[in-house]
This record gives structure tokens, sequence and C-alpha cells, in this order.
């Protein structure tokens, strides 16, 4: 649990005000199910947490509905992966398991409640957020390591490629060297069967399938 004021813990998960964070939102789905997505996170100068889901997200139809998510913090890509791409068959990684819309296997989970709505963007509007609660699960600090880094950027260079290719938008070049740059380090750094390279693996596979569907 935690023991710290809200503004402290935020600054000891690495919540720096202004910078994107990359977690992963759950939220509940109108079956009761739970929805999770990796996404990028904004702490404001009030401690407002800012998220910013895509319209034709179903985390976007769930906080509109709710009102209520939780934010997961993590630097296991594979958690990353399985939660990214849910309709993809892979035996490789295990599924994250819940309690209420926490990640049990997450580091910290923080709730959230939608306090303000703002649709200042056609594809991605604002949800600002005040805080519920913290709790911290992981009190070890983890070694930093360019592999798990990189992979985790791997999956978010993925996620906006697939959004492109669905909403028959043009895709960025960019993306795709960004990822490739991403892979480059994980095969420098990381053992062949670490997850972090099984990741980027996986999501070669995917590049090369949506650009035959393309």
């Amino acid at each position: 649990m935690n023991q710290y004021p809200i503004s402290e813990t935020l600054d000891r998960l690495g919540f720096s005000k202004g910078n994107i964070i990359e977690i992963i939102l759950t939220t509940l789905n109108p079956n009761g199910t739970i929805n999770a997505a990796p996404m990028g996170v904004v702490r404001d100068q009030t401690n407002s947490i800012i998220v910013r889901p895509y319209k034709s997200s179903n985390t976007y139809r769930n906080l509109k509905k709710s009102r209520k998510a939780c934010i997961n913090t993590t630097n296991k890509p594979e958690l990353f992966f399985i939660t990214a791409f849910k309709d993809i068959n892979s035996d490789l990684f295990p599924q994250p398991t819940f309690q209420d819309l926490a990640i049990r296997e997450a580091d910290a989970s923080i709730h959230i409640e939608v306090s303000k709505e703002e649709d200042v963007n056609f594809d991605r509007p604002f949800f600002f957020s005040k805080i519920a609660s913290i709790n911290i699960s992981n009190l070890f600090p983890i070694a930093f390591s360019r592999g798990r880094s990189q992979a985790i950027e791997a999956v978010v260079h993925a996620t906006h490629l697939e959004y492109q290719i669905k909403m028959s938008k043009p895709l960025e070049e960019d993306r795709v060297k960004q990822f490739n740059r991403c892979k480059e380090v994980v095969q420098n750094v990381s053992l062949i069967n670490s997850p972090e390279s099984m990741v980027v693996l996986e999501i070669e596979k995917l590049l090369l399938s949506w650009r035959n569907i393309k």
C-alpha cells in the first residue's frame, strides 16, 4: 500500500509532470470483462492524469460510460504486447490476471476517475482524471534495461501502425524505421530467448502481415 502523499508518490513512480508515461490502462467493458490497453498518459501541474484514447477504441467507449479506469505500471514488454494485441493467438506469453481493474502482475496500480472531458482533438479527446487510490505491489527498484525499454517502445510504434491500417490511413514509414531501430537495440543487448526479443520478433511478423493486408 502507499504511505506517501499523492504528489510524492507520483514522483517516486516516475510520473514527471508534463511527460508522456507509457502505461497499461484497464477499463470495464459493458459485459463486465476487463479491457487492457497500452497507452501514454500525462500528469499535469494539478496532479490530474490526462488520458487520450482513440475514439474508435474500447477504452474511449468504456471511459465515456463508467468514468473509471486503472493505470498499471510495468517494465515487462511482454505485458505491453499481450494487452496491445489481444486478437493475436500466441502461447508465448501468459495472459494478465486482474483484481478489480488492477493487473496483478503490474508494479503499481493507480485507480482514477474522470473529472472532465475536452473534445479538442477529433480523433483523441482529453479525459482529465483525479486519482482515487494508489497501490504499489513491487517494493524493489528495477534496474534499467535498454532491451526492455526498446521492446516497449516497439509495441508503442506497432499500435500506431495497426490503427493507421485499420482506419485506412497512410502508413507512417518513419514509425517502421523507428521500430527497426528498437529491434536492433534489442538484438544487441538482449538474449535471443528473452521476453523482449520474442516481443520484437512477434511484432515483426505482425508488420509483415499488416503490409500484406494493406
